[in-house]
């Protein structure tokens, strides 16, 4: 007798999160229209640049096995901004601008984590309607997804730090108290602090995704500091993975005035 060798089958996974769709500096296609509310909006140069990195993603990544969306798709209201930077406020176009961009990838299986509240509530949760409308896989706040024998721990929201390394450190401690408690997944996935970091250990790796925002009001207001854009993938195959990313920053003069004297 002969045993079959089982065939095992690349599976490639997009990371994206912190989209902030209906935020003045957040996601927009080019030359957005939304016939149900015969509504256009026109992109800011923030925005250009975004929508061409998107762009860029989706024509150099190709055809994936699945995205997971790790939360704050669109910007809400954005309460802790007192809704300033707020490009649209109606939640349903929001919710249209999202799913026109996730729709432009090439991909048949899309997975959401809930974001934080203040920007897409919870009752609705504005990222679970934008699963409704992808036909979706929803995870609530935190979940752990598999790819053949990978086990991806997912989580959007941790709370930031006024430290150097935003909430990186208490992310890890987190994530430090579920091994120890026997909650073991290969890789970590977390979002909200919009800066691209990763760590782990010689059986694990933790990272912390990049979005799609620029800066705003409110994020001016704590730091200078720009976020990291961009996205991640996973090539994962039975128990190994490899992965790569792509991380750009928005100039500085897109935000800072510049005066001479």
């Amino acid at each position: 007798l002969y045993k079959i060798s089982e065939v095992v089958i690349l599976k490639r996974v997009l990371v994206l999160s912190d989209m902030h769709c209906g935020g003045a500096s957040g996601m927009l296609p080019r030359d957005y229209y939304n016939a149900d509310r015969d509504l256009h909006l026109q992109q800011s140069h923030v925005q250009e640049m975004l929508f061409e990195q998107w762009e860029n993603m989706v024509h150099s990544v190709g055809a994936v096995d699945a995205v997971i969306c790790n939360g704050d798709i669109v910007d809400g209201l954005n309460r802790k901004g007192k809704g300033k930077d707020i490009q649209v406020t109606d939640m349903m176009v929001q919710c249209d601008i999202a799913r026109q961009l996730l729709s432009m990838i090439d991909c048949h299986r899309f997975i959401f984590t809930q974001g934080s509240n203040y920007h897409i509530g919870d009752n609705p949760s504005c990222d679970e309607m934008i699963c409704t409308m992808m036909k979706g896989e929803w995870f609530g706040h935190f979940g752990d997804v598999m790819f053949d024998n990978i086990t991806m721990n997912v989580q959007h929201w941790k709370s930031y730090s006024k430290n150097n390394h935003g909430g990186f450190d208490s992310m890890m401690g987190d994530i430090d108290q579920l091994r120890l408690q026997g909650d073991e997944a290969d890789i970590y996935i977390r979002s909200h602090i919009h800066n691209f970091k990763y760590s782990g250990g010689s059986n694990y790796l933790a990272v912390a995704t990049p979005c799609w925002k620029g800066m705003d009001g409110f994020t001016s207001e704590k730091s200078q500091k720009r976020p990291d854009n961009g996205y991640i993938l996973f090539n994962i195959e039975g128990s190994d993975y490899s992965w790569d990313y792509n991380i750009f920053k928005i100039p500085k003069y897109f935000f800072v005035k510049h005066r001479n004297y």
